[in-house]
């Protein structure tokens, strides 16, 4: 059983973008299928940088640790094609 997460002071709708980013991280670090992994490893960046910029300080430093951590991991696995190298 899994453990609830705490939100310390997050509202409900923050909690919930938190955790579809997780969701949509882990499901593209996770995608086998070549023609569905990119489309994932979009829309995890996407859903990542639009957290992370919508927030304007509301988001905790932890948080954003996390959310460079999980770019940095996607940007590891999948380099665009006009990203520079």
């Amino acid at each position: 059983m899994a453990t609830p997460r705490m939100s310390h002071g997050v509202s409900g709708q923050e909690e919930t973008r938190e955790t579809d980013w997780r969701h949509l991280y882990m499901s593209a670090v996770l995608e086998c299928d070549s023609v569905r992994f990119q489309p994932c490893v979009k829309k995890a960046k996407d859903a990542i940088k639009a957290l992370s910029t919508s927030n304007s300080g509301k988001t905790s430093p932890d948080e954003l640790m996390a959310m460079r951590n999980a770019l940095d991991v996607l940007d590891i696995l999948y380099k665009e094609p006009n990203d520079p190298a």
